[in-house]
């Protein structure tokens, strides 16, 4: 989605506020090339955690209780 790479484009942090189907569809390769660090939060538990920490992403997954 377009908005989505617009917005996440030179970003230090990428913060998953929602829980739709384009951000749970993110890889961790397309992330790395839009934003500036590999720091993500995700807020609704969406991203494939396994794939963003072998990416070498800083994740923080906030109320699930697993970070």
């Amino acid at each position: 989605n377009l908005a989505v790479e617009e917005a996440m484009k030179g970003a230090d942090t990428v913060l998953i506020l929602t829980d739709h189907d384009q951000y749970r569809k993110l890889s961790p390769a397309r992330v790395a090339k839009l934003a500036r660090r590999k720091v993500v939060f995700d807020t609704r538990n969406v991203l494939d955690r396994k794939a963003f920490r072998k990416d070498g992403f800083e994740l923080a997954v906030i109320g699930d209780g697993k970070c």
